[in-house]
């Protein structure tokens, strides 16, 4: 019990971001706990309101339920069940199914639902400007990964694999946003769950990416998903003539 209240700090609520004191945690624990699979990585469901789930990975190096007395568990393909109560809705991305779309061609038609989202993050950003990415001749452009629902692009990440004497290859994440209509459902650690499916299966030791000081939310965001601070990151911008 003890490593699943320490577990669900600095996770992201459904409807809104507040971390849950111990108490409320332990509280919720008590009321209704669900363990569930989805996308390879077991994670937490717990009612934190009327109405209202918390859903965050359990750990990134969890590779079978954990036992704890009480909890009801669960693993499905793609699908939270709760069972006793099937019609209850634990957010957007249980509920509907997610597909992900590599894209590297600037002309590529997804890019009319990504670059939108993409811009959220990248602000001034343009169909110009990305293509001046995709295509410089020095340098490694990144990759892209779309998440869709239907239609409807709800995250974005931009990638490239690494070699460094470091670590080897290594996947780094340049860019990942989700659209702000869609955020505190889930569709972060989707993206997140993405990136080490695709890290593992070109044969990546490690996930490294950069998040700006001024982030918190984004800070608890990537520690609730097993990340943690490695470095520091130093930038030398370069001034014409120097």
């Amino acid at each position: 019990m003890a490593q699943l209240v320490a577990h669900l700090h600095g996770m992201e609520r459904v409807r809104g971001s507040n971390p849950l004191s111990s108490t409320e945690i332990t509280t919720t624990i008590l009321q209704r706990v669900v363990v569930f699979h989805i996308r390879r990585a077991f994670r937490v469901a717990c009612v934190v309101a009327p109405g209202e789930w918390a859903v965050l990975p359990i750990s990134a190096h969890v590779t079978s339920p954990v036992t704890v007395p009480g909890l009801v568990m669960c693993a499905v393909d793609d699908e939270a069940v709760t069972r006793g109560n099937p019609t209850m809705e634990m957010g957007n991305v249980m509920a509907e199914e997610l597909r992900f779309v590599e894209v590297t061609d600037a002309a590529d038609s997804h890019w009319s639902e990504m670059l939108p989202v993409l811009v959220q993050l990248r602000e001034g950003l343009d169909r110009d400007g990305l293509e001046s990415v995709l295509t410089s001749p020095v340098g490694q452009p990144p990759r892209f990964t779309g998440a869709f629902i239907d239609d409807a692009c709800v995250s974005v990440a931009g990638w490239r694999l690494l070699a460094n004497t470091h670590l080897g290859l290594v996947l780094y994440v340049d860019d990942l946003v989700v659209d702000g209509s869609h955020r505190g459902q889930g569709y972060g650690h989707a993206m997140l769950d993405e990136m080490l499916r695709i890290a593992s299966s070109l044969g990546a030791r490690a996930i490294d990416l950069d998040s700006g000081v001024q982030r918190s939310e984004a800070h608890r965001f990537y520690f609730a998903n097993g990340y943690s601070i490695s470095s520091h990151h130093f930038r030398r911008m370069i001034t014409e003539g120097v």
